[in-house]
Formats: structure tokens, C-alpha cells, sequence
């Protein structure tokens, strides 16, 4: 949503007076679907069941966002405390399927979108198609493949 916010709804609220829009080959790519919706849903869920832990150990208190360093410190360090990681494994138990559907889900959604969308070169569409489908079928193979 942001990104097509940043490309197509800012930049078309400029030049609507001027007569023009964006192009209809990436209004197409970044148009929203409802299994869109379901994967960001269940990427929700993910940030909801790990980030309270993660927040905790950064130190709410913070008024800035973290650097990345220090994310991956906080969560080096949950992952290095035994009951912590209990505490999150009973909290997130599936964490890992759900990251490999949402990942697999929004690779199998770009080959869509590429399949779909007009004036994409041939050679473009391809990699996309054939370098998306297999990354997807490797971390969750596709199913009845």
C-alpha cells in the first residue's frame, strides 16, 4: 500500500491537474487483490506475536526506532535465553509456516501480476515468471506439485 501510495496515488493527485496519470501497466502491478490482503494479514499476525517480545528487549521507552543492529541484537538475545525462547516458541509455534506461505504467497502473486501485465517485455516477464515460481516452490512447494 505505501508503495503505491509513493507511485501511483501522490504523484496522480500532482498531474491530475495537468490532464495526466500514472501508467496503466504500473497502476496494474501495484493494484491491490484480496489474497494481497491475506498475505499482509498474516504478516499481521507474525509482527503481533513476536514484536511485543522484541519491543520489550529493545526497551520501550525508546522515542527513536531502533537500528537494525539493534533488532537483531534483541532478538540474538531472546533467542539466547531459554525461557524466552519457550515463552516465544509456545507463542509462535507455526511462525515459520506462516513466514514461508506469506513469502511463497507474495512471490506466486508477482508471477500473477506479471502475467498480467501489458507492455512488460518478454525477457522481463520471464525472469520474473520462471525466477519467482521457483524461489516460491522451494521454500512451500506448490500444492498437488
Amino acid at each position: 500500500q505505501a508503495l503505491r501510495t509513493a507511485l501511483v496515488d501522490t504523484p496522480a493527485s500532482l498531474v491530475a491537474p495537468l490532464g495526466l496519470k500514472p501508467p496503466p501497466a504500473l497502476e496494474a502491478l501495484l493494484a491491490a487483490t484480496d489474497e494481497d490482503e491475506r498475505a499482509l494479514a498474516t504478516a499481521s499476525e507474525i509482527a503481533e506475536l513476536i514484536g511485543p517480545r522484541v519491543r520489550q528487549e529493545l526497551g520501550a521507552a525508546a522515542s527513536e526506532p531502533p537500528l537494525p543492529t539493534a533488532v537483531a541484537e534483541a532478538v540474538g538475545s531472546l533467542l539466547a535465553d531459554g525461557g524466552a525462547r519457550g515463552d516465544m516458541w509456545r507463542g509462535v509455534q507455526g511462525v515459520t509456516t506462516l513466514s514461508r506461505r506469506v513469502g511463497a504467497l507474495m512471490l506466486r502473486r508477482g508471477v500473477q501480476r506479471a502475467e498480467g501485465t501489458p507492455g512488460l517485455p518478454a525477457a522481463a516477464r520471464e525472469a520474473i515468471i520462471n525466477g519467482n515460481k521457483a524461489v516460491a516452490d522451494a521454500i512451500e512447494p506448490a500444492v498437488g506439485g
